[in-house]
């Protein structure tokens, strides 16, 4: 049987379609996800996203609540472990004159959308708020690495090179 694959194109949003209105979209991230997006840190999981889109002036702001549990390689023994997140995150959308086919412009606070089509697809910055909201630290809970693992890595740690020489 197959995998069940995720189409990206869910995570569109019509900011052209927005006026002055405030719109709630809710996604449910699994691991279909996570594979379509392709991304390298996170290799699984389950998380809600909520994002409420609200046009301000000549901007608008994506306002994007992040909860769940993401599977990570431990930083110990390489295996996945869950790590439990959640985020509350800000970003700044406008419309450009020039499609730059990215999504992204020149200023890192705004993410500069193509002003002939309007159309904001959020799936990457979802991943990458996913991202940043993964702890700096992700290991098992002792006695819940991968033993074999930490065998290999005790034999070549500097201090049993220290030793044996």
């Amino acid at each position: 049987m197959q995998p069940e694959m995720c189409s990206l194109e869910a995570f569109n949003i019509d900011l052209k379609g927005i006026n002055g209105r405030e719109t709630l979209t809710e996604y449910s991230l699994d691991d279909a996800y996570f594979e379509a997006v392709g991304g390298k840190e996170v290799r699984s999981g389950s998380a809600h996203v909520s994002l409420k889109v609200s046009k301000v002036v000549s901007f608008y702001e994506l306002c994007f609540h992040i909860e769940g549990t993401v599977n990570v390689p431990c930083d110990r023994c390489l295996d996945d472990v869950a790590c439990d997140i959640g985020s509350d995150n800000t970003v700044t959308a406008q419309f450009s004159d020039v499609g730059n086919g990215d999504g992204n412009g020149g200023d890192d606070d705004v993410v500069m959308v193509d002003g002939t089509t309007g159309t904001l697809n959020v799936a990457w910055l979802i991943y990458e708020l996913i991202v940043l909201a993964i702890p700096v630290k992700h290991v098992h809970e002792d006695g819940r690495c991968n033993s074999a693992m930490l065998d290999v890595l005790g034999r070549y740690s500097i201090s049993s090179i220290d030793d044996a020489e």
